[in-house]
């Protein structure tokens, strides 16, 4: 058995639906155009709810190609918290359950060189940008990033999970651009002396390493002390 969408043709105006030969609603178009897709699958293989396969192959002077491009223009007037309400262009709720050893997370990116020329090329996993001036608002981070576990990692925990696997040494962890900084390194919210704030207790203790920093092309150093 074939399966169909409703009816003998996609209808012109109108929602319409498609079923699985189980005859298990599995995609939807409402007539405002929203495309609710629902997949299940219990195979013994992987398989991909929407695989996007672009390769595009020729002289490009400008422009900005996508394998998927989302046009998100908020309008109009929203109320409540950030923990009730958002307005996102993409947002994932993922529900962990049954027995894994496998990587389970929100979004993978791989990158891979062919045979490529890339001398003048930026090469970047995730790029983002606030490219406009906001004005006065409560929050402004390009990530942000939360936590709510309360038993950690046994090998890892942490915010930032930095693994430089090639043969290379690398040159940075993080990289200052261009002539404006912010005003501070850190800040912290709460002054409590807790966690990796700690007392100021080791001023007579003796260095025995550094922490190795580059300011405008000189290397200086965060001097660490050993506990007194």
């Amino acid at each position: 058995m074939t399966g169909t969408f409703e009816g003998l043709s996609v209808p012109v105006f109108g929602e319409f639906y498609r079923y699985s030969e189980a005859q298990t609603e599995n995609l939807k178009v409402d007539d405002n155009g929203a495309f609710n897709l629902t997949v299940g699958y219990s195979g013994v293989a992987t398989e991909q709810a929407i695989a996007v396969a672009y390769s595009p192959n020729g002289t490009v002077a400008s422009g900005y190609g996508a394998g998927v491009y989302v046009s998100l223009a908020v309008s109009g007037t929203s109320t409540g918290a950030f923990s009730t309400t958002q307005q996102n262009a993409f947002a994932t709720d993922i529900s962990v359950n049954g027995t894994h050893t496998c990587g389970i997370g929100g979004i993978y990116v791989y990158l891979a060189e062919g045979t490529a020329t890339l001398t003048t090329a930026q090469i970047y996993g995730g790029y983002f940008d606030i490219g406009t001036d906001f004005g006065t608002v409560d929050y402004l981070s390009c990530i942000t990033l939360d936590k709510h576990n309360t038993t950690v990692g046994t090998t890892v925990d942490a915010f930032i999970l930095c693994q430089l696997q090639g043969s290379g040494t690398g040159t940075t962890m993080i990289q200052m651009q261009g002539g404006a900084k912010p005003t501070y390194f850190l800040n912290m919210s709460d002054a409590t002396v807790a966690g990796f704030l700690d007392a100021d207790s080791r001023q007579a203790a003796t260095s025995t390493s550094n922490i190795a920093v580059r300011v405008g092309g000189t290397t200086k150093y965060i001097q660490l002390l050993t506990a007194t």
